[in-house]
């Protein structure tokens, strides 16, 4: 199966394979499309589909939820047949050993030319900068969800956040709820570079481009990208979250992200998740991460046979 260049080309295989639902009534980003995805996630299997809300009250910019809320659609979003595909890719890359006959070290040899070829490409320029607010950017222009009556925040729920360690350069990508506190600030959680192992996954290097704000690259195809700094001496009380525990997190101090730039496609799709008692998409995605670490637990662990 290949793999998606954006999450346009993912939207449009699901509706094509009817796994997308457009919604075209007006809904509140307050509670509601919290409520009417709840229940299609923890609804019958043939009506657990993706949504596509296209009229989001006081918003232009459309809002994508549910879209890996079961193994075909996480599946297929990661270029698999199945999801134990990914365990299976992970242990031959862990099982590279050159010695053998001489079609198992090409075999072998493909597996890392395979890896070389994962690696980022620099672009020039890229749909996610179609768009560039610099003199005044503002949060207040994306319909990020209030999704639980107690929350204590609006949260953005499905971001990949992308840092640089300042010392050593290594950059990490990391998926971490973001509380916007105001119109420029958002409060933010505390080996392998996740880009390279994205490439990997999709059998070609992701490709990035230049931030306008900050030294960091961002992913071109991206839908919205937002740029800015954290300051490590600054925290503010981020919560409560409604968490898939089914209870509320409490209130923590947390590390404060300062806006400096929102670049976007000219009309992007705003993409999020909502997190809550299981079955949910958080589910999902953790049901993958299990089948990707489940070769490398047995190779440091032998006896094991599996996980769930």
């Amino acid at each position: 199966m290949s793999a998606f260049r954006d999450l346009r080309e993912l939207v449009a295989r699901l509706e094509q394979t009817g796994r997308l639902r457009r919604v075209t009534v007006p809904v509140s980003r307050d509670l509601e499309i919290t409520e009417i995805t709840d229940r299609v996630s923890k609804g019958p299997a043939d009506r657990n589909l993706a949504l596509l809300f296209e009229r989001v009250e006081g918003f232009d910019m459309p809002v994508l939820v549910n879209t890996f809320g079961a193994a075909d659609r996480l599946a297929m979003a990661l270029g698999v047949g199945h999801l134990d595909e990914l365990g299976e890719r992970v242990g031959k890359l862990l099982d590279v050993k050159l010695p053998g006959t001489f079609a198992e070290r090409l075999r072998k040899l493909g597996t890392l030319f395979d890896l070389v070829k994962a690696g980022p490409r620099r672009v020039k320029e890229g749909p996610c900068q179609e768009v560039v607010e610099t003199e005044r950017p503002s949060l207040a222009s994306l319909p990020v969800l209030r999704c639980w009556p107690k929350d204590g925040g609006r949260y953005i729920t499905l971001p990949c956040v992308f840092t640089r360690d300042p010392r050593t350069g290594q950059r990490n990508v990391g998926m971490y709820r973001l509380q916007v506190f105001d119109d420029r600030t958002l409060g933010l959680p505390p080996g392998v570079d996740e880009v390279v192992f994205a490439g990997w996954l999709r059998g070609s290097g992701v490709e990035m481009v230049a931030c306008r704000t900050i030294d960091l690259e961002a992913p071109a195809h991206a839908e919205i990208v937002l740029e800015g700094y954290v300051d490590p001496r600054e925290r503010r009380l981020e919560g409560p979250f409604g968490d898939h525990t089914g209870y509320y997190s409490l209130a923590r101090d947390y590390p404060v992200f300062h806006l400096t730039a929102i670049t976007r496609r000219a009309r992007p799709i705003y993409p999020t998740t909502i997190v809550g008692r299981p079955p949910e998409e958080d589910y999902w995605l953790g049901k993958a991460t299990e089948r990707l670490f489940l070769p490398i637990i047995k190779l440091l662990l032998p006896e094991v046979v599996d996980i769930n």
